[in-house]
């Protein structure tokens, strides 16, 4: 049976074609160009300047409206790189986080859900910034969860002035910022009250015959609007089960791969998404205001619902939570938006038309959940609603039509045919040597460093969950993969050619993440071009036991060296490489079934210039230690290795450890030489967490 997370490019290209990323009729196929999220992100841009108001002239409040469009724009700087995306979120969330933390026009105690929802944008801004105040203010939303008032069996209330009740607003509202926090602080029992929320919020407010979900619950069954048996609200709101939707897959990406109940999270979301697809109209491709009553008088087709669960559907199918039949579904509801809800002015402003302004339940002026309610709320046009959802959809639209396998980025074993969602490739000349690179996501700069034999492609399993957080570089060294070969008797140092490249790509800072020799030469790179580095992860790469380029290569050497050419030339060069693979293989141990296939291809594909030639001195290697002692360098550094890696290169790793001030240790399990190939998750996740914890700008 196909697993539906790998899929063949035939289906995702067929569903595009729906939209028309891949061939939309000329008509709407321009509109989808000229007025996408970044056309209605410089609406927004231009309407609220300074600081985003849920109603213009009215005192700008702490809101999960102004979050939900930084979300959009968040997303658009992830895919653009654009500066002036992260300016607006950092000068938008600014005006409410102070410098000691605390968050004007918050307050912990009036225990609304509602004001939990901006905490993702600002643990966006502390991962990319590092700033303490971000920190502290996501810390002080996480206190408010501490005490937040909740029913009998663990539910949250929805806020503190409307008790025992729980609406699906509020999973949206406080599960994403949970999980996030949880996964950046390593709080990991998070997990479990955060997959309860969702599970409670199915349990009550599910309807068996239709899939959807009621708007909301009422445990002690004491409101008018609730029913005296079930508690639940009469009618299945459009928005409500968007922000639910929105909730699960948000929530979802920081879930640990292995937690026991991530499994019925998931579940949760297909179930949703079947009955989503089931209520979608069938000749716009949009969802009602009222999900179940598409012909009653009054209904009307509502553009943050539609917009919303779009997102989730698109979102699902990306990143491998749903199959790929649901592409069809949000495609078609795309085409549909864009087609009934986005118009240009005369002025050329594009404006998002058709959102409910609100919709809740009790309260004062009593709201009583029926039908007439829901349909006589007022619709706007430009709603900061709407418009963060319009831009989450279609960024995730965008992105579909860049990842030719959904789903790829959930792949936990390397595979020869992996390539990533690498979307821009070229070479940069060095003027005496041209080095291929890739280049994928966006954010601070991250480069991938490959070990001696192998070329870009080792990087496989990691590229594309890290390309979620940052803008990843992966590129061949001279003398490896597409790159051209070095020339004998010239002479260079891999750290050079690294420090050109980054010039070239106009990158003054970045991580860098290296193995074997990757991990040497990011090493030297460190020591020898500390100002532009923000990070090191070095596995299995760091003092070079050898001489360094300050020592000139003796005739001896050239001699010994030539003897051994002639040695390896008469073995036969396919016999070395197999004794070279069996050797990095022998480390691996039981883990080597997951790690062989690509280790093969890349060795296989491997010029063997370095052996066949006499190599220059292409690293510090025991020059290393001396400049390290003389030129102390405070960079973040974090030294790797397999548990089945050498003594002698976990001793190593030691010995820098004291050279290097805070550098820190750590070993992976189930790992010999190539820890990323053989145990990817765990290499994935220790790259993840220390490079999260360091500033990124």
């Amino acid at each position: 049976m196909r697993n539906p997370r790998f899929l063949p490019n035939r289906i995702l290209n067929s569903a595009l074609l729906g939209l028309g990323l891949l061939g939309l009729p000329g008509l709407v196929r321009a509109q989808a160009l000229a007025a996408g999220p970044a056309q209605l992100a410089r609406t927004i841009m231009t309407i609220w300047p300074d600081s985003l108001e849920e109603v213009p002239g009215q005192p700008v409040k702490w809101n999960y409206g102004q979050g939900v469009a930084l979300e959009g724009i968040k997303g658009l700087w992830e895919r653009t790189g654009d500066q002036q995306y992260f300016n607006y979120i950092k000068k938008s969330i600014d005006f409410f986080v102070q410098p000691d933390g605390s968050i004007k026009k918050y307050r912990l105690g009036n225990y609304n859900i509602d004001e939990v929802k901006n905490g993702t944008l600002i643990l966006f801004l502390y991962q990319q910034t590092h700033e303490p105040k971000y920190l502290k203010a996501a810390t002080l939303l996480r206190e408010q969860l501490k005490g937040h008032p909740r029913n009998p069996d663990g539910g949250f209330w929805h806020k503190q002035v409307y008790p025992r009740q729980m609406w699906l607003d509020g999973l949206y509202m406080g599960e994403p910022f949970y999980a996030q926090y949880a996964a950046i602080t390593h709080e990991t029992s998070a997990f479990d009250d955060v997959a309860r929320q969702f599970i409670l919020m199915e349990k009550h407010a599910r309807d068996p015959k239709t899939g959807l979900l009621y708007h909301g619950y009422d445990d002690a069954r004491q409101q008018g609007w609730a029913d005296p048996k079930t508690g639940q609200s009469p009618n299945f709101w459009g928005r409500a089960m968007g922000w639910y939707a929105a909730g699960l897959v948000d929530a979802l990406d920081y879930f640990p791969a292995q937690h026991p109940k991530r499994d019925s999270v998931v579940a949760i979301l297909g179930r949703l998404a079947a009955a989503a697809q089931r209520y979608q109209d069938p000749k716009s491709g949009l969802w009602y205001q009222v999900l179940d009553k598409g012909n009653a008088q009054g209904n009307y087709l509502e553009a943050s619902a539609s917009c919303l669960l779009t997102y989730a559907l698109a979102k699902g199918v990306r990143q491998g939570y749903l199959p790929a039949s649901y592409l069809k579904t949000a495609t078609k509801a795309y085409q549909g938006i864009l087609q009934q809800f986005i118009e240009t002015d005369a002025k050329g402003q594009v404006n998002l038309k058709g959102t409910v302004a609100v919709a809740g339940l009790g309260g004062k002026p009593y709201r009583d959940g029926s039908y007439g309610y829901y349909v006589q709320e007022p619709v706007r046009t430009n709603d900061i609603k709407g418009m963060g959802a319009f831009m989450l959809a279609g960024n995730e639209i965008e992105l579909l039509s860049q990842q030719p396998n959904p789903g790829q980025a959930k792949r936990q074993k390397a595979s020869p045919k992996a390539t990533g969602p690498a979307t821009k490739k070229g070479k940069i000349n060095l003027g005496d040597a041209q080095l291929y690179y890739e280049e994928a996501g966006h954010g601070a700069p991250l480069v991938l460093l490959h070990g001696h034999s192998f070329d870009h492609r080792m990087w496989d399993p990691q590229l594309a969950e890290l390309a979620q957080h940052y803008r990843v570089i992966r590129y061949d060294m001279r003398g490896y993969g597409r790159s051209s070969l070095p020339v004998e008797g010239q002479e260079f140092l891999h750290a050079d050619d690294l420090h050109r490249l980054l010039q070239a790509l106009h990158i003054p800072k970045a991580h860098l993440v290296g193995l074997s020799l990757g991990g040497f030469v990011a090493i030297d790179f460190m020591a020898l071009h500390p100002e532009s580095v923000l990070s090191v992860v070095s596995c299995s790469g760091s003092i070079y036991p050898r001489p360094g380029p300050e020592q000139p290569i003796t005739a001896a050497e050239i001699a010994r060296r030539r003897t051994e050419i002639a040695q390896l030339q008469a073995r036969g060069l396919a016999t070395f490489k197999e004794q070279w693979l069996a050797s990095l293989l022998k480390s691996s141990g039981p883990e080597q079934a997951s790690s062989e296939p690509l280790l093969r291809l890349m060795v296989q594909d491997w010029s063997m210039w370095q052996p066949l030639h006499v190599e220059p001195r292409v690293l510090l290697g025991q020059s290393l230690v001396p400049r390290l002692t003389a030129h102390p360098v405070r960079v973040p550094l974090l030294l790797l290795a397999g548990e089945r890696e050498s003594a002698a290169r976990q001793h190593d790793n030691e010995v820098l450890q004291q050279l290097v001030p805070g550098a820190q240790t750590a070993v992976l399990p189930h790992a010999g030489h190539v820890a990323n190939l053989d145990n990817p998750t765990a290499f994935t996740e220790a790259v993840l967490h220390f490079i999260a914890l360091q500033p990124q700008l």
